[in-house]
């Protein structure tokens, strides 16, 4: 990575814990995309209950690579919340993962292009 991770913290405390898992996902981005150039990971409270149980996570990952960036958000609603913040932050990454390898796929040429269709991809 080009630039350094930036993990933000809104509305809740800094948790070891899942600045650990971030941190973990996050060098194994490169593995599926050799470009990645920056990333970007928020975590924070999603809502608070007025009952005082913990409020519910959203984690919203940004992943610049050349001539893109990719976007993986997720948010655990409070009813389904089971205190397992790492499931949560899985997910998303996985997301971002399945992306990543998907450019690497389109940048290698190894996606088949159909032509007489009319598909555009945004670039930045």
């Amino acid at each position: 990575m080009q630039s350094p991770l930036q993990i933000v913290f809104k509305g809740i405390e800094k948790s070891a814990a899942i600045e650990a898992r971030v941190k973990e996902r996050a060098a194994r981005l490169e593995r599926f995309h050799r470009a990645v150039v920056s990333c970007r990971v928020v975590v924070e409270a999603a809502h608070r209950s007025a009952g005082g149980f913990k409020p519910a996570l959203s984690i919203h990952i940004e992943v610049k690579i050349p001539r893109h960036t990719l976007v993986a958000k997720d948010t655990e609603r409070q009813h389904d919340a089971k205190n397992d913040d790492m499931a949560l932050i899985n997910r998303a990454f996985d997301v971002l993962q399945r992306q990543l390898e998907n450019e690497a796929r389109i940048m290698r040429g190894d996606v088949k292009q159909h032509t007489g269709l009319n598909v555009r991809r945004t670039q930045e």
